[in-house]
């Protein structure tokens, strides 16, 4: 099917709420957000306005006026809309807002089961989160904030601006905001509990939240608490779904296979790996040597590679490890999650309040990681103990003193990742009104965080002991080890220094590492962090004279912020001594005071034609941080109401990021098993190869700067009572990007002509292959990324077509045109492809439709992910042979049902049509996932059920 054909097809599918009324999302774009301190109150659809109108405050603004509304476009989901989709994860949430790129880190040995708010897919790091108003910390020593600490069930509100507002909140909002409202009032009580399963019988979540608010002191003191409990009781791997058993991976084509004509990289079936076995395969030497495998007891046997072996990742139905065979690629991880929130409100008067509030969540990750392994390189020499006799006569004839050996090593077992994350909050704060000025208001807080965050890999394997133990001779008659029989095994290490604990090991055949070995080289690697947050701000607003169009209102106020990390590790993490998720420690703090005001000026011109309102919003900011100095941002945007049908909206701003306290000064990381492909012309070109990545910090790091413009339109027609429909435009260039290169855009870049990143990469003297690659932090790209925002709402005039119920159809669309970065004037699109760095499709939409029919309520939820190619490097078929993949939809179904005024039941359906994900494959080493994208649903079909009590 043609590009343009498909462009057709999916403008219609997610345009299809407003044709047919078929499909539709309850998710409008409101006027405005509860400040901080205040209760929520949202009239329904359709009810008549409340006498009093009370001053507000929108999301992306720090004004507080009546009928404000933000020229920065801003989409919300309400508690009711949280309650019909019934979400136990956040991770459910941003799912449904096409503009949020959906992730969950898994099968990486750190920050496990993660997920990031993650505006325009260009990095969790640039969307700020904010939690009632208030900026979050960071959660990881790596970046980002983790959203899975937020009790799903409590969430009140969520609240997304799609453009800089980096002028009315300081540092990380380049691309928005996502403020995400908890329970903040309430009087009586709520109990949810919901248990969910999938087709396979695994899934299995439960959840379960408390909520309970009462007044006290004669209404004057205001009571809410609440706490909630997750668990997903299992990890789910690929193989337990049929996809997953059917080995798809990426293989590198042979020379001889690309100089016929084929594909460079192929995708199919029957992922073996290249060159591992579980009893050990010789990965060089001449013909007839290399390529002999271990079976066991002195027997040997040739190995078979497989087809399309031009790398040394995978090839396709070879005698290697299966793709699937190693329980690494993780659907889920096991959690628990646990999460607690109270807050107080004390009434001062008729116009004051003091209050605080408490957050406590604590969110463990568990899953597996690969077997402790070696790709081809492990050295083993001709005097080693264990040899069989005809390998070791072979090599003799050969006159070899060594070849390198691939091996799982399964009797390790799985090594076993723990990621947990304890957040607590404390805020005290009070807002009220100036006794001299009219209508002021003023708001200060002061608050503190504390999050932990521990990391652990069980079955880790300390490298210099498992070359100790592999290092077996037969102990010699003089200068051998006391106790020990003439010509017995032991470790060559053990002969210099007898009392270093070594066990050797037999690595020749499945299942022959004894237990004692294991148990020398063997542990757990641990990484303790602790970071700090100091936050004090106040604000004050209100109106600061009239003119003929109205009062022009300001809003100004300061805070001062201190951030602060420690991170400790175990001895052999200190010295990056593990085969992975060696961390070294490292400390630092950084801080920042800053000031700001804002003005909204109207302009209308009394009884001018086609002018119901015009308005100006304008902000500026200047932030003076400890690391990177003085920094200034600013904004100007502009309403245009033409009547009650249209306005017009836009806004122009300028950005920034500073560098996080990890981006700054975390120390250097190790990680095994990633894989790369060679670029370098000449005999190793296309080569694929397992590398020890070093990651970390760059204390020389400046901030990142962004423009930001967003223009559009909203319509309310009265000809169409009910239905508003908005369109935006936005385009974002960020200078200075700071950038932490993945292993391959170093390669990449380095031959592409930069010899900076080249110092970055060591190869194999012998070999010349790459074997480290260093992939620190760097202001080293220009990003640039614009597209178009769409977002629809019809409240259906049921009664008015003879029909009951009400019936809200909607739509969220957003289509990206490009995701350009330049490093080092190489130019690459990232936009329309679905795997690699800042890679996003160009169409998503959400669209859902909520029927209310006295006490029932149904919800279809309908979301499209559009066609995209494979990757930016291989754009077309030369490269790779799928290297398209079509669009596809996702439906999922709700019903509730109110018993009474107390008791409500709920089920829903998950990806109701059990799609499978597309084989968009890799070749990560031992874990070759069958599908990486993570836009696409890889659970299958999913069904929930809960019960809701309220008094």
């Amino acid at each position: 099917m043609s590009g343009s054909r498909m462009r057709r097809r999916l403008i219609g599918v997610s345009l299809l709420p407003f044709a047919t009324a078929a499909w539709a999302q309850d998710t409008t774009t409101p006027p405005a957000a509860v400040p901080v301190g205040q209760p929520a109150s949202t009239p329904a659809a359709g009810a008549a306005p409340m006498e009093e109108v009370k001053d507000i405050v929108v999301t992306g603004s720090r004004i507080s006026r009546q009928g404000f509304e933000t020229p920065t476009p801003m989409t919300a989901i309400s508690s009711k809309q949280l309650e019909a989709k019934a979400a136990v994860t956040v991770t459910d949430i941003v799912a449904e807002i096409p503009s949020l790129t959906p992730n969950q880190n898994v099968n990486n040995s750190t920050n496990v089961g993660q997920t990031n708010f993650n505006l325009r897919g260009i990095g969790a790091n640039r969307t700020l989160v904010l939690l009632d108003g208030l900026r979050l910390e960071d959660t990881s020593p790596t970046g980002g904030f983790n959203a899975n600490i937020l009790p799903a069930l409590l969430i009140n509100r969520v609240e997304v601006v799609t453009g800089g507002a980096s002028s009315a909140y300081g540092s990380d909002a380049i691309t928005g905001v996502v403020n995400v409202g908890l329970i903040s009032t309430m009087n009586g009580g709520k109990i949810d509990l919901q248990g969910v399963i999938s087709d396979h019988g695994d899934d299995r979540q439960k959840s379960a939240s408390i909520a309970f608010g009462h007044d006290f002191l004669s209404g004057r003191l205001h009571l809410v608490a609440a706490g909630s409990y997750f668990r997903q009781p299992s990890i789910i791997y690929e193989n337990a779904r049929p996809w997953g058993r059917l080995g798809y991976s990426l293989f590198t084509n042979t020379a001889a296979n690309i100089a016929a004509g084929q594909p460079q990289m192929i995708i199919g079936p029957g992922g073996t790996v290249a060159q591992i076995t579980y009893g050990g395969v010789i990965t060089n030497g001449p013909v007839g040597f290399r390529n002999t495998q271990f079976l066991g007891n002195g027997v040997t046997a040739p190995y078979n590679r497989g087809d399309y072996c031009g790398g040394v990742s995978y090839c396709q139905n070879g005698d290697g490890v299966k793709s699937y065979d190693t329980p690494a690629g993780v659907l889920r991880p096991k959690a628990d999650r646990y999460s607690g929130y109270s807050k107080l409100t004390y009434d001062i008067g008729d116009r004051g309040h003091i209050w605080g509030s408490v957050l406590y969540s604590y969110d463990r990750e568990i899953q597996t990681n690969v077997p402790n392994y070696n790709n081809g390189d492990l050295v083993i020499r001709a005097d080693n103990v264990y040899l069989p006799t005809q390998i070791r006569a072979q090599m003799a004839t050969l006159g070899l003193t060594s070849f390198t050996l691939g091996r799982e090593n399964l009797e390790d077992k799985s090594t076993y990742n723990m990621g947990k994350t304890q957040y607590a909050r404390g805020i005290v704060g009070a807002d009220g009104a100036l006794p001299f000025f009219d209508r002021w208001k003023w708001d200060a807080h002061l608050a503190f965080t504390r999050d932990t965050f521990d990391s652990t890999a069980a079955n880790n394997r300390v490298q210099s002991r498992f070359f100790n133990v592999v290092d077996a001779v037969a102990n010699p008659a003089t200068g051998g080890v006391a106790g020990v029989a003439v010509g017995a095994p032991v470790c060559r290490s053990t002969l210099t220094d007898p009392t270093n604990g070594c066990v050797p090991a037999n690595l020749f055949g499945p299942g022959t590492i004894s237990a004692a070995a294991r148990a020398y080289y063997l542990g757990t690697s641990w990484v303790h962090t602790r970071m700090d947050q100091l936050n004090a701000g106040f604000n004050v607003r209100g109106d600061i004279f009239h003119t003929w169009a109205g009062p022009i209102s300001l809003a100004t106020g300061g805070e001062y912020r201190r951030d602060s990390i420690n991170q400790t590790s175990d001895p052999i993490s200190q010295i990056t001594g593990w085969r992975q998720a060696s961390a070294a420690p490292f400390k630092g703090s950084n801080y920042v005071e800053e000031g700001y005001v804002e003005a909204v000026i109207p302009l209308t011109i009394p009884n001018f034609a086609f002018m119901r309102k015009f308005e100006i919003d304008t902000a500026a900011r200047v932030a003076n941080y400890e690391s990177s100095g003085t920094a200034a941002v600013w904004k100007v945007g502009a309403n245009y109401e033409v009547d009650e049908q249209v306005r017009f909206r836009a806004t122009y701003s300028h950005d920034f990021r500073a560098p996080s306290v990890n981006d700054l000064y975390s120390s250097p990381v190790a990680n095994n098993g990633q894989t790369v492909i060679d670029r370098r012309p000449g005999s190793t070109f296309g080569v694929s190869t397992t590398v020890l990545t070093i990651t970390g910090g760059n204390p020389d790091l400046k901030p990142e700067k962004s423009n930001t413009f967003t223009y559009g339109v909203v319509l309310s027609p009265n000809f169409l009572p009910g239905f508003r429909f908005s369109v935006d435009v936005y385009r974002i260039k960020m200078n200075n990007a700071i950038t932490a290169f993945s292993n391959q855009d170093v390669v990449n870049n380095c031959y592409a002509g930069s010899t900076t990143f080249c110092s970055a990469i060591t190869r194999d003297p012998t070999t010349d292959q790459i074997v480290r690659v260093q992939a620190l932090q760097f202001n080293a790209q220009v990003l640039k990324v614009n597209g178009v925002d769409f977002e629809g709402r019809y409240a259906v005039p049921m009664e008015q077509i003879g029909l009951p119920g009400s019936l809200v159809l909607g739509s969220l669309v957003s289509y990206v045109a490009h995701v350009k970065t330049v490093a080092n004037g190489a130019v690459q699109e990232n936009a329309g492809f679905l795997t690699g760095t800042n890679a996003t499709p160009k169409w998503r939409a959400s669209n859902t439709a909520t029927f209310d029919y006295g006490p029932i309520t149904l919800r279809a939820l309908v979301t499209v992910i559009g066609g995209g190619g494979y990757s930016a490097l291989y754009p077309t078929a030369k490269q790779i042979n799928l290297y398209h993949f079509d669009a596809r939809a996702y439906a999922d179904f709700t019903i509730q049902y109110r018993i009474n005024r107390h008791f409500e039941v709920y089920g829903k359906i998950n990806n109701a049509f059990n799609l499978d994900p597309p084989p968009i494959a890799d070749n990560g080493t031992l874990k070759a996932l069958a599908n990486t994208s993570q836009y696409y649903d890889s659970l299958g079909r999913v069904y929930g059920a809960g019960i809701r009590f309220r008094w």
